[in-house]
């Protein structure tokens, strides 16, 4: 949302290596819309054995 991909991937890599429960919402939370075509979204969202998106 503010344009800062790389620094979002970074907290993400985060609160995923702290278990952070907020990482339940990854594929629904609207402030990570802008993310979803990057591939580091798609790779963390597989780490985490959710489904695969299209």
């Amino acid at each position: 949302m503010r344009g800062e991909t790389d620094k979002a991937f970074e907290w993400l890599q985060i609160a995923y290596d702290n278990h952070d429960t907020g990482m339940l919402a990854i594929l629904v939370d609207p402030l990570l819309h802008g993310l979803r075509d990057d591939p580091r979204y798609k790779a963390l969202v597989a780490k985490m054995n959710f489904p695969t998106t299209s």
